[in-house]
């Protein structure tokens, strides 16, 4: 039965290693997505930002560091003049909160995702932030596509590989056990075993 154990432990390690994998490739996936081409606007002047697909997206603020890694997000986007419309139709994209912190630094720039946002109709879109709290040239807005699916994805293939690894471990350690159980009970029986009760080395 020591193959039975051997398979438990394969099993067991195909679902770790993997679920770890895929979990690295989401992460790594999601980070290549944040650097991406992004559509950028100073703040307090307006540009048109177009989609070819439909997707979700996030938005960013970027300002000297020195100012921006001193905010949290919500006290940061109150101090920002959103406005986001499509020009087709000038209906207002909702926009909702990015719920995270998780900015990131260049040249004494910090990029901030404040915004997370879904198109479902491609086109052109107004975006227009206006603030009188950051200055003007050194601050900007950007929009690029979201990293949140590549990471969610990759997060939940993972686990669920993980997950389906200590299951087959448990399900395959838990049949042996069974097994010999019934076949030290089958032998016990036939005479071949101890006597249920008797001192351990007594046969009947």
């Amino acid at each position: 039965m020591a193959w039975w154990y051997l398979i438990a432990l394969v099993v067991l390690v195909v679902g770790v290693v993997g679920g770890v994998a895929l979990i690295r490739k989401g992460v790594e996936e999601a980070e290549r997505t944040a650097r991406r081409e992004f559509t950028t606007y100073p703040v307090n002047e307006r540009g048109t930002v177009s989609f070819d697909a439909e997707g979700s997206f996030t938005m960013y603020f970027e300002g000297p560091a020195a100012l921006v890694a001193s905010e949290d997000v919500d006290n940061l986007v109150s101090k920002l003049d959103i406005r986001f419309v499509e020009m087709s139709t000038g209906e207002t994209v909702p926009l909702a909160p990015y719920e995270t912190y998780d900015s990131s630094s260049n040249g004494g720039i910090e990029r901030v995702p404040i915004k997370t946002f879904r198109i479902d109709r491609p086109g052109d879109y107004l975006l227009e932030v206006r603030t009188t709290e950051f200055p003007a040239e050194a601050s900007s807005v950007s929009v690029g596509p979201s990293p949140y699916r590549p990471l969610l994805l990759g997060l939940l293939l993972g686990c669920w590989l993980i997950l389906a690894g200590l299951v087959g471990t448990v399900t395959a350690i838990v049949a042996v056990s069974s097994q010999r159980g019934r076949a030290k009970r089958a032998a016990a029986r036939l005479g071949f075993g101890p006597t249920p009760g008797a001192w351990p080395g007594a046969y009947g």
